[in-house]
């Protein structure tokens, strides 16, 4: 299982958020596992103006021993992107290649996806594949793109295919095509198949700006207000 931030803002990104995610890696509360400490990463598609610029990074190391992520301070017009700190379900799918965000190009759309959770591996048609479920996940988005559905119909479509084999589906899929640029999180686990004994670890809070997992709370100062959003899909 993993931890996920979600952001849309325009002038700077908040430090207090990417803060929380790097205290979150380290000891994570509502988690059996108490941390996250298998890697991490961020995406940013940032306007200046009329043009935008791509932050992309992926590392193995946990987010609380990179120095590089202390150095993450993001400003623009308008930021819109995902970071992500991963605690690997298979110790086999360990290293920078499998740190979240993962990036696919389908249709002449940049996709990036990051997802907490697991999935049945029998949803795939490639269960052997050397990819973890959350990669296996994108691939069947862009190859839906492909087919020629927008990224949110097929990131639908791929959620209603998969549902009822997914302990939980709590991702977000960034989009970028020319100057289309989206944003989609999607909120949902299954009582019946998830890990973790504490359901609020499974909860998604958002502002108008920043969607969050439930564990980065915590790390947050108090006058931050947030609110659990509904299961299904909300565009950021």
């Amino acid at each position: 299982m993993c931890r996920l931030l979600a952001f849309h803002v325009k002038g700077k990104l908040d430090n207090n958020l990417i803060q929380a995610l790097k205290k979150v890696s380290e000891y994570d509360e509502l988690s059996m596992y108490k941390g996250h400490p298998d890697g991490w990463g961020i995406v940013a598609l940032v306007r200046e103006g009329k043009d935008w610029n791509m932050i992309y990074h992926r590392s193995s190391k946990p987010a609380y021993q990179d120095s590089r992520f202390d150095e993450i301070e993001i400003s623009g017009d308008e930021i819109i992107g995902i970071a992500h700190v991963r605690k690997a379900g298979k110790m086999f799918l360990l290293g920078v290649n499998h740190s979240h965000p993962y990036h696919l190009r389908s249709s002449g759309y940049d996709l990036f996806f990051a997802h907490n959770g697991s999935v049945n591996r029998t949803a795939f048609s490639s269960p052997q594949m050397p990819y973890t479920d959350s990669y296996l996940i994108l691939h069947d988005i862009s190859s839906l793109i492909d087919e020629g559905y927008s990224p949110s119909e097929a990131y639908r479509k791929e959620f209603e295919r998969i549902m009822s084999v997914s302990s939980s589906l709590n991702s977000a899929l960034l989009y970028m095509r020319g100057k289309e640029v989206g944003l989609i999180i999607l909120h949902y686990f299954n009582n019946e198949l998830m890990h973790e004994k504490n359901e609020e670890y499974y909860k998604i809070y958002c502002d108008s700006n920043y969607c969050v997992s439930s564990s980065l709370l915590k790390y947050l100062p108090k006058n931050y207000s947030m609110e659990r959003i509904p299961i299904g899909f909300k565009q950021l």
